[in-house]
């Protein structure tokens, strides 16, 4: 995996891992890659706002570029959305 240091404002000034970036690059990937991807969302870095909607989702979005087999570029378009819980220790 390399970084491509695509720092944002959401990026944390502590590294953790493969950290301090918004985007990577991996190569080689098939279909029997398996990617695990932890997003650590701390209190004091949250706006006040966060957790305090009417129903609580938040989402994910991953934008792939990739080359299809035919030579062809394409961007693949992934958003998942989560509940946001609160309270130390809950996990959902």
């Amino acid at each position: 995996m390399l970084l491509l240091l695509q720092k944002g404002p959401l990026s944390s000034d502590t590294v953790i891992g493969q950290g301090n970036t918004s985007a990577w690059k991996m190569c080689g990937l098939d279909r029997k890659t398996s990617l695990c991807i932890v997003f650590d969302m701390a209190k004091k870095d949250a706006p006040d706002a966060i957790g305090q909607s009417q129903n609580n989702l938040f989402y994910f979005q991953f934008l792939t570029y990739y080359q299809h087999h035919d030579g062809q570029m394409r961007l693949r378009s992934t958003t998942i959305s989560r509940r946001w819980v609160a309270g130390s220790g809950s996990v959902q």
